[in-house]
């Protein structure tokens, strides 16, 4: 039962993830795992993979934490995948009354973060100040929508991933800023296409795409 409860905050988190104004971070926060999922990622190292030559598999997946990762992640997955066709036809078909959902989210995550962890001190209202004014900075990028190259799909996922687990910021949200949102939703799509019709041209392009915007995930989500 604990390991379905896991899964299960799990896919609240992957469908947190990709609804730009909502933060896996916040609900990994609400759902009282933040703090063990930051360790456990954390314990994930070349020197702890190494030591199975000498303890064995099980002995280094139970000191990474991995029967609390896999249901989490599991979930995570499971429901980007779910969720990522949904998101994809209603943003093309119901945009107006999607983004006004979104924006509804984001209002209550910032209710919710002042509640739980901010304090009206001057130092608080400096930090608050200066997040606002990066954040607005960040919004006059000049970018265009579907940005394609690797080194610019793998430096999304590197950013994007950052803000995945902070608490309060959206990745989804920075992704859509850096023009890679519905290109990465669109992959997933077609990704979840080739397994019933697979086409070997569409699955290198599909790959390289998703492959490269992985890579940066995995790295950014270990380095910060």
């Amino acid at each position: 039962m604990r390991y379905v409860i896991l899964y299960l905050k799990g896919m609240l988190m992957g469908a947190a993830d990709i609804v730009p104004g909502v933060s896996g971070g916040t609900v990994a926060l609400i759902t009282g795992i933040y703090k063990k999922l930051l360790e456990s990622i954390n314990n994930i190292s070349t020197d702890n993979i190494k030591l199975a030559r000498t303890v064995g598999f099980k002995a280094v997946w139970k000191k990474i934490n991995g029967p609390f990762l896999l249901p989490v992640f599991g979930g995570i997955l499971s429901s980007i995948l779910v969720f990522s066709r949904i998101l994809e036809w209603l943003i093309k078909n119901e945009p107006l009354e999607l983004w006004s959902f979104f924006f509804g989210l984001l209002v209550a995550s910032i209710i919710y973060l002042f509640k739980l962890k901010l304090s009206f001190t001057i130092f608080n209202f400096l930090y608050l100040f200066f997040g606002a004014l990066i954040s607005f900075m960040v919004t006059l990028i000049d970018v265009t929508e579907n940005q394609s190259s690797l080194w610019y799909l793998f430096l999304s996922g590197f950013v994007g991933i950052s803000a995945m687990i902070l608490p309060g910021l959206s990745g989804a949200y920075i992704l859509i800023i850096m023009g890679v949102y519905n290109t990465i939703l669109s992959n997933v799509r077609l990704a979840q296409d080739l397994v019933i019709n697979f086409d070997k041209s569409q699955f290198f392009e599909t790959a390289s795409v998703l492959g490269v915007f992985i890579f940066g995930i995995i790295l950014g989500l270990k380095v910060f």
